[in-house]
Order: structure tokens, then sequence, then C-alpha cells
């Protein structure tokens, strides 16, 4: 099995910063909703988790903050229209049935932690999607991390196995903790080793391996004299950092990881929902509608024709002039065709037109008939190799959907 496993409170916060401000018409918020909701559709296409679990942070200190009051004393508190979004977004995926995970006492990144491990013990893959790279020394064991980042108007999202997480880094992924005790983090106002920066902090890890072995050989010729100086001057504040970068990964969660139950969409309430925050694109992807559960599409009952020869593929043309629209489907070769008009398809095969095909395909689009294609600019590509200017192309199903909803991250036509 498969299980997806959010960091909550990271996605919302990038949602909420990362697209401009958005309301619905009573005025509420709604920017870091649509973020959210985006980034998780997007990732379920993607990944295609068996299971999905979203981890908050909760209002209360953690074990951390009872132990040294000044860890992450320095962040802001939070922008209260993010707050009055934070509600909103759980609603949303208890509708959408998708398990929430919180605990008193402990930060979303110990349940990550602790619900990756699970996973893995009970021979699961897990990936941990988060935008904060404090997840990565989780990366291993059958866990990798999907890491958010946006820059420049453009969000990215890598994939973090150990072997990626040592071609970036130099060491194993559990190393980052090492790091973060050498160099702090100002973000979370982790010390570290005043003086010690992120260029002396990898040395010092490629030479010794751990926080431990740098201290176990203090006195070593490869340690600069001022480096140790600090080192020496700081260590209390270095295995201070190490207990605060360490996730907890046996925390009490009564969840059953081994368990988890399938996702049920409780659709009258997610139409609702969806409908007051105005995410129209949203209730057409997920084929909501009011009051029901929708059915999916069914399609006609089809006849079906095959054109033996060119003869009959050119008395088929002619028949097509007249009709509102006949949507082509074709391989990107062009080694076959299917014309759908009213409830008839009619297949026709290179094969079968042996070296009059190309003068069928030309026929076909020569502007003479209303086409209506799918990702049509391969087919367009291979006719003009051909030889072919191709004409009467009038609607693309696949851009007809991205205009609709330019977020999605697939528009193949089974999924459309």
């Amino acid at each position: 099995m498969k299980i997806m496993v959010i960091d909550g409170n990271s996605i919302i916060n990038r949602a909420y910063h990362g697209i401009r401000p958005l309301s619905n018409h009573e005025g509420t918020p709604t920017n870091a909703v649509y973020g959210f909701l985006s980034t998780l559709f997007k990732q379920q296409d993607e990944e295609r988790p068996d299971r999905t679990v979203v981890c908050f942070d909760v209002k209360e200190k953690t074990f951390r903050h009872l132990k040294f009051d000044t860890y992450k004393a320095t962040r802001k508190p939070m922008d209260e229209e993010l707050a009055v979004q934070m509600p909103i977004v759980k609603e949303v995926l208890d509708a959408l049935g998708i398990v929430r995970c919180e605990l008193a006492g402990y930060e979303a990144d110990d349940l990550l932690g602790t619900i990756s491990r699970r996973a893995n013990e009970n021979g699961d893959e897990c990936v941990i999607l988060t935008g904060d790279r404090d997840s990565l020394q989780l990366v291993g064991g059958g866990t990798v991390v999907r890491l958010v980042k946006s820059a420049l108007g453009k969000t990215t999202y890598t994939s973090y196995t150990p072997e990626k997480f040592r071609e970036e880094y130099g060491f194993d992924p559990i190393r980052l903790i090492d790091l973060k005790a050498l160099m702090g983090d100002s973000s979370d106002n982790i010390p570290g080793v005043k003086g010690v920066g992120e260029k002396s902090a990898k040395q010092l890890l490629a030479d010794f391996g751990t926080l431990d072995g740098i201290y176990e050989h203090i006195d070593d010729e490869r340690i600069k004299k001022g480096v140790r100086t600090k080192l020496q001057a700081d260590e209390q504040g270095a295995r201070d950092s190490y207990w605060l970068a360490t996730i907890d990964r046996n925390v009490p969660l009564e969840l059953d990881v081994a368990h988890l139950p399938e996702q049920k969409i409780d659709r009258e309430a997610l139409y609702s929902l969806l409908t007051r925050l105005e995410f129209d694109q949203f209730i057409r992807k997920l084929g909501l509608t009011e009051g029901e559960q929708a059915a999916a599409p069914r399609l006609p009952a089809l006849e079906r024709c095959t054109i033996a020869s060119a003869f009959e593929a050119f008395g088929l043309v002619d028949s097509l002039t007249e009709a509102d629209r006949v949507f082509v489907l074709a391989g990107k070769t062009l080694g076959a065709l299917c014309l759908l008009s009213g409830d008839t398809a009619y297949f026709l095969y290179a094969d079968d037109m042996g070296d009059a095909w190309n003068d069928v395909l030309a026929r076909l689009f020569d502007g003479s008939v209303n086409l209506a294609l799918h990702d049509a600019k391969d087919i367009i590509k291979n006719l003009l190799l051909r030889g072919l200017d191709p004409r009467g192309i009038t609607f693309d199903t696949a851009l007809a959907a991205y205009l609709i909803d330019p977020a999605q991250s697939s528009y193949d036509l089974p999924r459309l």
C-alpha cells in the first residue's frame, strides 16, 4: 500500500503566501484553501496513493517549547486571513473523507515521522509532501519526501530518495540533524554552534560523520583551531540543537496506520462547501451535483464501421462535410484514425489504404470537414512532416480543458 502524508500547515502556509488574495461573495478569504486543494488534487493524481493523511500543528505548546521557551520564539503570529481558513481546510478534508491527524504536545513533523515509520514497518510505501526541509531527515526505509518549492511564481516538486539526498548533501539523510546541530536554524530559532556556518558544518560531517564523532575527535588536526574553539565553547548549544532538530518518530498516536480507512467522499457536504467557497472548477473536477451523487458520464452506444478502402474513405469524407462537428481520434504516428459522427464510429487503417493513405489524410484535413481533436499538436506535426497542410481543426478538447482549469496536472482524454 502507498500512503501519502501531507504536512498540512506547511502546504497551506505556502499556498497562502503564493496565491493572490481571493475571497468569496461573503468576504471570506479563500486563497489558502484554493491553493491547498490544488496541490492536494495534483499530488493525488500524480502519486496515486492508496490512502492520504493530512497532519496539522496545534496551538498548545509542544514538548520542545516546554524544555526551551526560545524555540520558534522569533516566528510571527499567523495572519488573521490565514487563520480563518484553517478550519475551512479541515472541514473540506472531512467532506473529502481524508484522514486528519493532530496531537497536543507534538508538531506535525513528529506525526509525519511516526506515521511514516509505522507505514514502513508494515511494509508500506510512504510519500511525505511538505515544503519544510526538516522532514528530509525522514528519507529512507521506504519513505520518500516530496519537497514543494515556489520561486518566481512557479511551483516545483522534488522527490528525495536516499540517493537524491546524498547527491545534494554529501551524507545520509539522518545526518541532517547533525548539520542543524552545528549550523543552527534561524527559522526555528535553533542556535547551533555560534560562528559555525553551513560550509564548515558540512566539512566537519564529511570528516567525522556525526556530531558525536566530531567531539570524539575534537583535537584532530583536521579541525581548524578557530572552529575547535567555537565547538568547545558551545558544545551544550550543539547538543541542545541536536535534540530540538530531531523529529520524534514515536508519538503515541491512536491512528491505526495499518488499517487506514478508504477515502469516501460525502458528496452532498462537499458540494455545499465548494459552492459556498465558489470553487466551481473543483466541483466540475469531482463531478459533484446538488443533492445527489453524480454518476460517471456514460458514452452513447456507437455503431462501429470499418472503412476498408481508399475509395470508401473518400466517400465517407464527402458525406461528413455537412456535419456540425466530426471528432477525430488518431494515434500520434497516424497509423489509424477513428472518426466519430452522430452515433457511428468509423475506423480507418493505413495498412488497408496502402499508398493512398496520404491522399486520404489530405482529403480529411483539407478544411471541408469541421474537425475536433484531442491534443492536436502531435497530429498536426505529423501531418506537416508528411507534407500536408492541416485545415479544418476547429476545436481541441485538451486546450478547452486547460482553459477551464489551468491548475490540473493532466488533461488526458480518459480522465476528462
